[in-house]
């Protein structure tokens, strides 16, 4: 059973690993950065997070769904 902490600890986990192996990729290394809010939805949490891609402070965000069963999908990106 996924709780609020354990699925935004999922969330930055899948995150990180998508961009492990990228030069210039994203993270949450920024003042305002990581998860913003998560909701509990049916079958599982919506997350919000924001993070920082390239050398540059270009700030993007996305919408994550995490299933009861721990799995991470990008919902959109903005």
């Amino acid at each position: 059973m996924q709780t609020k902490e354990s699925t935004e600890n999922t969330v930055t986990s899948a995150f990180k690993s998508e961009q492990a192996g990228i030069i210039d990729g994203c993270d949450f290394n920024c003042d305002g950065c990581g998860v913003e809010s998560s909701h509990k939805i049916p079958f599982g949490y919506l997350v919000n997070v924001k993070y920082k891609c390239g050398m540059k402070n270009y700030f993007r965000g996305e919408k994550r769904f995490v299933t009861s069963f721990g799995i991470s999908l990008t919902v959109n990106k903005y």
